[in-house]
């Protein structure tokens, strides 16, 4: 029991020899490196705050939207069929006429359009600049036919159906909506549109290049767009059974409910905000 007493004794006193040796700070020295971390840490929080996104309310859902993945939607629309719009051409008299004079014999040569039919696909749709809650873009399309005319050259008459080619590109302007259902609405504003329409006439020896402009209601050939943003609302969640014997937990439907839903165009980008509750079904 001796030996043991002395060797604990022995023990401590090394220890606080040991101890001994080392150098503390002194109090200013600890209160200056304190200062120092504290400035560190300070500095590093400001940085760490500037990159990262800014919550600008307490809203249950904010999403951000950039240009190049709804260019990509649109695209996948626009391509999706060739016939979004028909133009039926109703009988029109004389569309083209000139006088003419041949050894002294004046005669009249003209073209009278009958009918016609053309098929208007929307090439492209691309969104451009993001801005004041407005979305501007440049619509592009094109169209082929055909038409059926009657001509008069040279004092005969003829009948043919040339081909009928139809372009258009133009800058457009649509408004931006949300909706509480998780859905974005672009609604076109109106404008005039100038489409144009070329006809190449080949008949009794007659080469007619035919060029007319065709004006259009831009909300007549372009409907609003609904873009999803791909938010589940209807879903089942686990809860406990209701009666024993039937399963520890059971699967009941519940739906989530938006509201005051709201959007912001600016800066090239689309801030979708919304609330959201949880119902059950």
């Amino acid at each position: 029991m001796k030996i043991i007493k002395i060797s604990i004794l022995f023990l401590s006193v090394f220890t606080l020899y040991s101890c001994s040796s080392v150098n503390y700070p002194s109090i200013e020295e600890s209160e200056k490196s304190i200062a120092e971390s504290k400035l560190k840490i300070s500095m590093l929080e400001n940085e760490i705050n500037t990159k990262m996104p800014k919550v600008s309310n307490d809203r249950s859902l904010e999403t951000t939207i950039a240009i190049k993945p709804i260019n990509k939607i649109l695209g996948k629309i626009a391509f999706s069929r060739n016939d979004d719009l028909k133009l039926k051409f109703s009988p029109s008299p004389a569309i083209y006429i000139e006088e003419k004079s041949t050894l002294g014999i004046k005669y009249t040569n003209q073209v009278d359009l009958n009918s016609g039919n053309i098929d208007i696909n929307l090439k492209s749709l691309k969104f451009n600049e993001f801005k004041n809650n407005k979305i501007n873009a440049n619509i592009e399309i094109e169209g082929l036919g055909k038409v059926d005319v009657s001509v008069k050259y040279m004092g005969l008459s003829a009948s043919a159906k040339p081909d009928v080619q139809m372009y258009l590109n133009e800058q457009v302007t649509l408004d931006v909506k949300a909706d509480n259902k998780g859905n974005l609405t672009l609604k076109p504003l109106p404008k005039k549109l100038i489409l144009k329409a070329a006809i190449k006439l080949d008949v009794l020896g007659w080469k007619l290049p035919y060029y007319k402009e065709i004006e259009l209601e831009l909300t007549e050939i372009l409907k609003p767009i609904t873009i999803p943003l791909a938010l589940t609302s209807d879903f089942q969640l686990p809860v406990p059974a209701e009666e024993f014997g039937k399963g520890q937990i059971v699967f009941k439907p519940y739906t989530l409910e938006f509201s005051k839903a709201s959007v912001k165009v600016e800066n090239n980008k689309i801030e979708y905000q919304t609330d959201i509750d949880l119902k059950k079904k």
